[in-house]
């Protein structure tokens, strides 16, 4: 919209030849696609997905629209054409995860509020050795406790940007800047770099272990997984502190006065109604998550009792119930949810693992091969799919072959899982665009950030090859 030299105003809209390319792509390929798919012999239900499928992909890819409007989109569009039940094509509006990401949202948000964060985050700079170094990676030591718990990305990410936002305050980081981006890449790290450690760290990993007969599930939990994942893990926490040292230097944050966060902590008195009804929630969550294998009682009902305690105590308001939970990513993350129910009602996840099976004879016994195998196909799954819906997918088709090599499953299942972590599109990685969408992405660099996400994208990779002797000592491979 801009204004004439006579006042009046132009309401027309610029559109880019990027997003008109974007358009004529999506009008052109989604017909294309399903003409191929029901060529390739598939029914025209599985056609008509595959349709809808490409159409979701192209907008993302363009950024036509904001990025939870295509899944939202092709849910509604399977159940406008009849893919699928209501039940089934909707199920993900009844997904558990709706009840843990709103309890998530709503205790981030009573942390952030009440004053707790900048509670916790003063203490800390007070306690700290006075250096950036440790302030910053403070965060990831607090993603670990976190992953012990939670099995979501998004739940850990959520609770780790209050303390990114009052630490950034706290040390006075200029917006934009190369410290706060940095402090941004360790927030980062610290909800997904330990999101392999354990089986129950990553909600995939759960779903796809459940996949495999009892006796192996038995055998993979606690401290075999911890073992196995070890390394690879270590090694990619090394490289990932290593690129920030590299990768974000040449601005050093002014060191602290810490007589002045005394006074500021003095200042702030003694802990409110809300603070203590915030931190009480908390050790609520994070105990009764911790515990679950003796209650029995998952994770997302924890949630949901820790919102209705909240809500129940007043902390947590109308306005913050509007405001404060991220509609459009819960949104983004059920729709996704509701259209993979409808491709595995629909039969098309075991039609991909048929058809792609025959290309893996290439790999005859060879680990590094296999590797590159299920790193492309992960890679290229999670183009399409997100996190969880992309490493299912890409565990169904590789399981077999892992099997015919002679390799453990487990390894197929930590491969697959450590692999769609890697990302390079926003629209890839939820657990960015619950930090996009907090409004953080204001204050620091995406540019940079991502120069050094494409560096952790390839320590994923190498910290499965550095494995490679425990796995043969463990007699995995």
């Amino acid at each position: 919209m801009s204004a004439d030299k006579t006042g009046s105003i132009d309401l027309t809209t610029q559109v880019s030849n990027w997003e008109i390319g974007g358009w004529i792509a999506t009008l052109v390929l989604s017909p294309v696609c399903y003409v191929v798919a029901h060529h390739l012999g598939m029914t025209m239900q599985g056609s008509l997905f595959t349709a809808i499928m490409a159409t979701v992909i192209l907008m993302w890819l363009f950024n036509l629209v904001d990025d939870y409007i295509p899944p939202l989109m092709g849910m509604f569009a399977g159940l406008f054409f009849g893919l699928a039940p209501a039940s089934v094509a909707l199920a993900g509006m009844a997904s558990p995860s709706l009840l843990t990401l709103m309890g998530v949202f709503a205790l981030a948000s009573v942390i952030a509020e009440s004053g707790l964060s900048r509670r916790v985050v003063l203490s800390l700079l007070l306690k700290l050795p006075n250096r950036f170094f440790w302030q910053e990676n403070i965060l990831v030591f607090c993603g670990l406790l976190l992953s012990l718990v939670s099995p979501s990305g998004n739940s850990r990410i959520s609770l780790l940007l209050p303390l990114f936002k009052e630490m950034s305050q706290s040390l006075h980081l200029p917006k934009r800047g190369v410290a706060i981006t940095s402090l941004m890449a360790a927030t980062y790290g610290g909800a997904m770099l330990f999101s392999t450690a354990l089986a129950n760290s990553k909600s995939a990993s759960v779903a796809a272990m459940s996949m495999l007969p009892t006796y192996l599930q038995n055998q993979y939990l606690g401290i075999f997984w911890l073992m196995a994942a070890a390394l690879p893990i270590i090694f990619l926490v090394v490289i990932h502190l290593a690129s920030i040292k590299v990768m974000f230097r040449g601005e050093t944050p002014s060191k602290i006065d810490k007589d002045t966060v005394r006074a500021q902590l003095k200042a702030l008195g003694k802990p409110g109604y809300n603070e203590k009804c915030g931190a009480i929630a908390f050790l609520f969550f994070f105990i009764g998550s911790l515990t679950t294998g003796i209650h029995f009682v998952n994770i997302a009902n924890i949630a949901g009792m820790t919102i209705l305690l909240l809500l129940l105590a007043g902390v947590f308001t109308k306005a913050g119930f509007q405001k404060s939970i991220d509609w459009p990513m819960i949104f983004f993350m059920l729709s996704m949810d509701s259209m993979m129910r409808t491709l595995s009602y629909l039969g098309l996840d075991q039609q991909l693992s048929n058809f792609m099976g025959s290309f893996y004879t290439f790999v005859d016994g060879s680990f590094v091969l296999y590797t590159l195998a299920t790193l492309a196909t992960t890679v290229v799954m999670r183009l399409a799919f997100p996190v969880a819906a992309g490493m299912l997918l890409s565990f169904i088709i590789l399981l077999p072959i892992t099997i015919t090599q002679g390799y453990s499953p487990w390894i197929c299942l930590f491969l697959t899982a450590m692999f769609s972590d890697i990302w390079f599109f926003r629209y890839q990685s939820s657990v960015y665009l619950t930090a996009w969408n907090s409004n953080a992405v204001l204050d620091f660099e995406h540019k940079w950030f991502m120069r050094h996400n494409n560096v952790m994208n390839l320590a994923r990779v190498l910290c499965v090859f550095a494995a490679i002797p425990i796995w043969q000592w463990m007699e995995l491979i």
